[in-house]
């Protein structure tokens, strides 16, 4: 009886051992994945970071100090990344109430948290154009360059900063936001450069005579641009008899026997433009008719306000009432 319990005792001591070490390997492979999963984070953390997607950066540097507490790259980025975060620029956004007022102020939200079907989405403040806000359980709709569709936002008060200081607006009283985004086509200036004067202000025009057609020459019309003429003496024969009716022919002394001479109004058949007087070019300078002489014209993108105009939202499908005029199936 007493073999019997040493050995039910010695069983038992050496599955204890062996669970134990089970349970220590165990720790040592969790640990070595979350120091894997931790370091993973913080890679894709530092890609967001220099792709200045600092909102993305923070939330995995956030995780990889959960996988791993002791991370200090991640803690000292994740710092970082706050402060840029907190120091960068603010953007301008109007708040649309549904009493028709119209409020300008400073937002002061970097990101908005939006419950959409495909899941949660975080969009930057400075990618949102347009958010139309809806009374629950309806959805809202968003419009920014990387979601446009049809969600849920999260946040239920606004923080913003007017001329007269800070100031939290209700979602309750917000028809919709509209964050004024910079104009991409001229850079929020609301000008773009002239382009027919291409930003000089002046422009060098030559005008050209109609009738010589810039040459500054035309045809003689006395001998039709050829430079010679008939030659008067023998009528273009180039010989005549001689006198007292003899019969032997003599060369004309006048054209040498060519039977023709040179225009005595032209040279070799050109005469000087009587309209340009040979000066076929005049140049003119003047202002620029299109930007009087500024340079710059209004920007055809945004009218010259330098906001991002708004995208043109597609209109929402209306649901159909049920038709009543169908035939319902009979009841047996």
């Amino acid at each position: 009886m007493l073999r019997k319990l040493t050995l039910v005792a010695l069983v038992l001591a050496l599955a204890s051992t062996l669970w134990a070490a089970a349970k220590e390997d165990y720790a040592k492979r969790q640990s070595k994945l979350n120091e894997m999963l931790a370091e993973a984070h913080y890679e894709l953390g530092e890609w967001c970071t220099r792709e200045k997607f600092f909102a993305e950066a923070r939330e995995h540097y956030e995780r990889a100090l959960q996988f791993n507490p002791d991370h200090v790259g991640a803690a000292k980025k994740l710092g970082d990344t706050t402060k840029l975060v907190r120091k960068a620029p603010s953007l301008v956004c109007e708040f649309r109430l549904h009493n028709k007022t119209k409020v300008k102020a400073e937002l002061l939200m970097p990101d908005f948290t939006v419950r959409t079907p495909a899941g949660v989405l975080l969009i930057p403040t400075n990618q949102i154009d347009l958010i139309e806000l809806a009374v629950p359980p309806r959805p809202d709709r968003i419009f920014s360059s990387s979601y446009t569709g049809q969600g849920h936002v999260r946040a239920s008060l606004f923080s913003a900063k007017s001329k007269f200081g800070p100031i939290k607006v209700k979602r309750n009283d917000i028809q919709s936001i509209r964050i004024l985004r910079p104009c991409e086509a001229c850079d929020g200036k609301g000008q773009v450069t002239c382009r027919r004067c291409n930003g000089v202000g002046r422009l060098t025009e030559k005008s050209v005579c109609p009738d010589c057609g810039g040459k500054g020459w035309v045809k003689c019309s006395k001998c039709g641009g050829r430079g010679k003429v008939v030659c008067p003496l023998c009528g273009g024969r180039g010989r005549f008899r001689g006198a007292w009716g003899r019969m032997r022919s003599v060369t004309c002394p006048r054209c040498n026997g060519t039977g023709s001479i040179d225009c005595p109004d032209c040279r070799n058949g050109r005469v000087p433009c009587k309209t340009c007087k040979g000066k076929p070019k005049s140049t003119k300078a003047g202002p620029c008719p299109v930007c009087n002489g500024k340079g710059t014209v209004r920007c055809p993108v945004c009218g010259g306000t330098g906001v991002k105009p708004l995208p043109t939202p597609e209109p929402v499908e209306a649901e159909s009432p049920p038709d009543d005029t169908a035939p319902k199936p009979q009841e047996e």
